[in-house]
């Protein structure tokens, strides 16, 4: 019987009919704020004070390498509403890298940048699919 971590565990996505059927009407997924809030705890509990008013480079590992850290919660809440949840992204800029040697490497190249405003960009790297299904990029 294969070792589960607590964290793996709580990553396993629950799925009912009514998910299926909710999907298939363009419903958004529905989010489980105190779970996020859970794995968040599970996570960074122990770290709280270490991590507080830091930039995160967070180097995850199996079933860890699928979470988007940025939608954990950092504070409990009795609300389901996603617009007053305590986000960590909220409190600290994320970095997910692959590994600790990509840290490394990326510091060897890295040049001061040239740029005189910040930029963000968002995309879609999905090209092929049906792209109106949450599954495949849909929202």
């Amino acid at each position: 019987m294969p070792c589960v971590s607590p964290a793996s565990a709580a990553l396993r996505s629950h799925r009912t009919a009514s998910t299926e059927a909710d999907y298939a009407v363009g419903k958004p997924l529905p989010f489980d704020l105190g779970r996020a809030h859970a794995l968040y705890k599970s996570l960074f509990g122990n770290a709280e004070g270490l991590i507080n008013g830091k930039q995160l480079l967070i180097v995850p590992a199996g079933a860890l390498t699928t979470l988007p850290f940025q939608v954990l919660v950092t504070k409990s809440s009795s609300s389901q509403d996603p617009a007053s949840a305590a986000w960590l992204i909220r409190d600290h800029a994320i970095t997910v890298l692959p590994s600790v040697a990509s840290l490394a490497a990326l510091r060897l190249t890295a040049k001061p940048s040239a740029a005189t405003k910040p930029m963000i960009g968002f995309g879609n790297p999905l090209l092929d699919g049906d792209q109106s299904h949450p599954r495949h990029g849909g929202y």
